[in-house]
């Protein structure tokens, strides 16, 4: 069986640094302002029982250390599942998570079919699958919505503001 680690890393913006002069200390007025998603795929029992009882320190703190006075991302959790499931890596909107068309909806299982994959185009924006080459000792990430697209480049996992 083949296991992946799901990991969630939250935005924060420091609103109190809009309006801070650069004189003494920075106000602190921290609001969540998104997330991400990423996703190791392809563990082995072995490598999944090292996150379990050790987590993933290196990973946790390249994305940790990542901040400023008026920004910072953070890891929030993570866990292992099923490597064939994908919902378990998506928002918790209903409509990502129904099994089945809803036959008394208004609209068309052709629009429910639209609608849905929409919402999965959003929500896989916010998704990267990610990779560990031991050959450069780096992180790389690919966006889950560029590889759907075909887009499939591997780029070295970087945090910091855009």
């Amino acid at each position: 069986m083949s296991i992946k680690c799901v990991i969630r890393v939250q935005y924060k913006e420091n609103y109190g640094a809009h309006c801070w002069d650069g004189e003494g200390e920075c106000p602190q007025v921290w609001k969540n302002k998104g997330g991400e998603t990423l996703v190791i795929t392809g563990l082995n029992p072995r490598e999944a029982q090292y996150i379990e009882s050790r987590g993933l320190p290196r990973l946790s703190s390249i994305i940790d250390n990542c901040k400023g006075v008026s920004y910072a991302y953070e890891v929030v959790d993570y866990y292992l599942a099923d490597d064939s499931s994908w919902q378990d890596e998506l928002p918790d909107w209903p409509i990502l998570h129904r099994e089945e068309y809803d036959y008394e909806s208004s609209l068309s299982i052709a629009e429910q079919q639209e609608e849905f994959d929409d919402a999965y185009d959003a929500a896989c924006r916010n998704i990267f699958d990610l990779k560990y080459s031991m050959t450069t000792k780096q992180w790389y990430a690919r966006s889950r919505y560029d590889s759907l697209r075909q887009k499939r480049t591997w780029e070295p996992l970087k945090y910091y503001m855009s």
